[in-house]
């Protein structure tokens, strides 16, 4: 269980200081991050190959058969489940677009993304705090992998659980890359041996010991293995137990804990405006405000020549080194591509995707830590004529930097979607720029690989046409004459585009930082001028339990 008390604490506290002061925007932002915290849950993907028994094992957690099992791979689509007290099904469209349907069956598989499930269930009411994905196989179709795999990227709280048929003895190559692949992104990997009662407890006890040193081998990580069947009377106690390894405590601290501290301090610096200001006169406020004002936009000005001068500077470096080492993977695993090859054009693409996708998400994040520093730092002070306000500005920037570092950091599931968020509450920038964070991890990276999957086909069966499968050695010279040049210069082109997009992100972020902390301190001389008016001879008072509740948020 996770224990969101004292963070919850927290944000009460804060929003009630919000309220007395009257600062609309900050409390608006406590609103929203109350029900963020509520809301908080760790994303538990069941994954494994077609007819592996994921549904049927998640229906024995529901504790009735309300997923359907053995359904055909091309119809196959993430499934979301969580505990409510009333069952509601909701499909998520390609687009974003929410829909109630009745029943599982009724959902077109081509035009849905995934599908929220919330079912009334005692095992799931054990489970607060997870949400169960019963995700496509392995075998459902490259493109349908593909697209539940990236959906759930980026989202630091996710933690999966390989489903194994212990009939077939061992991990297949697609469970194998996949696991390798996700490795990369989480910790927390999970295997159940499913199907057990189909061999002897000795063949059972084999089994899971080759699969653990498997494991070892590929992943370079032990994980926890249970082995069971859906007939087993004790399932749900095993499913539970392998669950609640995962511990998301740490994880919900520091990341929900991150952006609560985060919004704290924006509340610190609102109440320290108001106290710092006691003595002026309401001419000496506004001109501080008009002041703030002019700084916003000179910064925002420097920023977009900043990133123009980052592209200059740095973008073809990244892109050449993206590429570089694309090449260089898939050269150097150019025999495994070939055994691939001849399985099956989709085991090749496979291959291909699962490669190439850590390379870009990890080139991405990396560029985007430093590319957010060499903007903020980038910043020619001087060239903003502010005078003697010249080092507080330099002070300002690097607050601006803590803030970005801060950001990237942040959950996915911190953050509310927009479509959930109360309407009449306005978010503040904070959240858009969270969530564009997580575009970066998503979004940005997903044109490279949809391309992938639409011109391999056409490159390996090009290849096909004149080796067929038989020449081993001529197979490998000809995709690494061929195939991969041409992957590499196709993909060439989706990399810039990327980047253009990072890079304009990271600009709206900065320039979202810069107004939001700026305008908390506008809002909070507004405010300053508005209780010199209204309290005159009280607000020697008023400031005087001002620096109490400062000192309540320390």
């Amino acid at each position: 269980m996770i224990n969101k008390n004292e963070i919850s604490k927290k944000i009460e506290m804060a929003k009630e200081l919000a309220d007395k002061y009257e600062l609309a925007s900050l409390s608006n932002d406590f609103e929203m991050l109350k029900k963020s915290n509520e809301e908080y849950k760790i994303n538990v993907l069941f994954i494994g190959g077609y007819s592996a028994g994921k549904s049927a094992l998640l229906n024995c957690m529901i504790g009735s058969e309300k997923l359907v099992e053995n359904q055909a791979p091309e119809t196959a689509i993430a499934t979301e489940l969580s505990f409510a007290e009333v069952d509601s099904i909701v499909a998520i469209s390609n687009e974003g677009k929410s829909t109630s349907v009745e029943s599982l069956q009724n959902i077109e598989a081509d035009t849905c993304n995934h599908v929220v499930y919330n079912v009334y269930s005692e095992n799931l009411r054990e489970l607060p705090e997870y949400v169960l994905v019963d995700t496509p196989g392995f075998d459902s179709g490259i493109e349908r992998h593909n697209k539940a795999l990236m959906q759930y990227i980026g989202k630091k709280g996710t933690a999966y659980v390989l489903v194994v048929d212990c009939e077939k003895g061992t991990l297949s190559h697609s469970a194998l890359n996949y696991l390798n692949e996700v490795s990369h992104y989480s910790n927390d990997i999970a295997v159940i041996i499913n199907k057990c009662d189909k061999k002897t407890e000795d063949d059972v006890m084999e089994i899971k010991e080759h699969i653990s040193k498997l494991l070892v081998s590929n992943c370079g990580k032990e994980c926890p293995i249970i082995t069971t069947s859906k007939y087993d009377e004790d399932v749900v106690t095993k499913i539970l137990s392998l669950i609640q390894k995962f511990e998301p405590q740490e994880l919900y601290e520091k990341n929900v804990g991150t952006i609560v501290d985060m919004k704290i301090s924006d509340l610190t610096k609102a109440l320290t405006v108001l106290e710092n200001n006691k003595s002026l006169d309401v001419s000496d406020i506004e001109e501080e405000i008009e002041k703030r004002e002019k700084t916003k936009e000179k910064l925002q000005s420097e920023v977009r020549q900043q990133q123009a001068n980052m592209k200059q500077k740095m973008h073809n470096d990244v892109k050449n080194k993206i590429i570089n080492n694309i090449s260089a993977k898939l050269n150097n695993n150019a025999k495994v591509l070939a055994d691939a090859y001849k399985i099956s054009v989709e085991s090749f693409q496979e291959k291909v995707i699962s490669m190439i996708r850590p390379i870009i998400i990890k080139s991405v994040e990396n560029y985007e830590s430093v590319a957010y520093e060499d903007i903020i730092k980038g910043i020619n002070i001087s060239n903003l004529n502010l005078g003697a306000d010249g080092e507080e500005i330099g002070a300002f920037l690097s607050e601006v930097l803590v803030k970005m570092e801060n950001m990237s950091s942040v959950l996915s599931q911190t953050v509310i979607d927009a479509e959930n968020t109360d309407k009449n509450v306005t978010g503040r920038s904070s959240y858009r720029v969270i969530s564009s964070f997580l575009a970066i991890a998503t979004d940005v990276i997903a044109p490279p690989l949809e391309l992938l999957i639409v011109i391999l086909p056409d490159l390996i069966n090009f290849v096909h046409t004149f080796i067929g499968n038989n020449q081993d050695q001529r197979l490998i010279e000809e995709i690494q004459r061929k195939v991969i040049p041409q992957i590499v210069d196709k993909i060439s082109e989706e990399i810039e585009g990327s980047l253009d997009t990072v890079e304009e992100i990271m600009a709206q972020n900065i320039e979202e930082t810069i107004s939001e902390l700026i305008q908390v301190e506008a809002d909070a001389l507004e405010k300053a001028i508005e209780k010199k008016n209204e309290l005159e001879n009280n607000y020697e008072q008023y400031i005087e339990q001002l620096k109490v509740d400062i000192s309540l948020l320390a």
